[in-house]
């Protein structure tokens, strides 16, 4: 999880931000930056990213993933989601069947505040608000456990999240899970879910015949 900044340019804007170092990618109408992170230097500091002169507008974006799986015994999975519990829409999925089971399968690009929601491999559940804080010269994150425990546990006031944690728990429990669980449009994430598992059984069926 880290932060990116986004602003509007071109060109001028990329050399200009590439003459500080920093990383940056563009996109339509404008460019998305890394930016540089400074350790803390005393226990009361705090990590945090450095925003130059030049990226004072820039709206501030927590680069976040879902990622998990079962492999063996153990399982374990995140998903992402609103502050209202809903689906989000990723920028970037590995919808190849040769994926890495069990790894990053979604990446999201979220405006502030996003919410994970995390499940063990004994079915807890553990939900965290994720928040950008910044100043003109710093920025960070802050997160902020909000509840924890087992699912049917879940209280009314966080029931906007119980599909989230449903999803959660699903990809904890998938055996070398290479899909994602929980991202909009939901329907066809779920058609890539099933397109991937066959694959994945496919070729290890492959790899077991050429091995015998």
């Amino acid at each position: 999880m880290f932060i990116t900044a986004r602003i509007n340019g071109g060109r001028a804007e990329l050399m200009a931000i590439q003459q500080l170092g920093l990383s940056a990618k563009t996109v339509r109408g404008g460019l998305i930056i890394e930016l540089r992170t400074e350790k803390k230097i005393q226990a009361t500091d705090r990590d945090h990213y450095v925003l130059p002169e030049l990226l004072k507008n820039a709206r501030l974006f927590i680069d976040v993933v879902e990622w998990g799986g079962k492999s063996s015994e153990n399982g374990c999975g995140t998903v992402v989601c609103g502050l209202r519990g809903s689906q989000l829409r990723p920028y970037y999925t590995s919808k190849e069947s040769y994926v890495k089971p069990c790894g990053v399968h979604a990446h999201f690009a979220v405006p502030l505040t996003v919410v994970t929601v995390t499940c063990s491999s004994v079915n807890v559940i553990l939900i965290e608000v994720h928040k950008i804080y910044y100043t003109r010269t710093i920025a960070w994150i802050g997160s902020q456990i909000i509840w924890s425990g087992r699912f049917e546990n879940i209280p009314q006031k966080h029931a906007q999240f119980r599909l989230a944690a449903e999803a959660a728990m699903a990809k904890a429990n998938c055996p070398n899970c290479v899909c994602v669980h929980f991202a909009e449009p939901l329907e066809v994430f779920q058609k890539l879910h099933r397109a991937a598992r066959a694959a994945y059984h496919q070729r290890k069926r492959v790899e077991y015949e050429n091995c015998g």
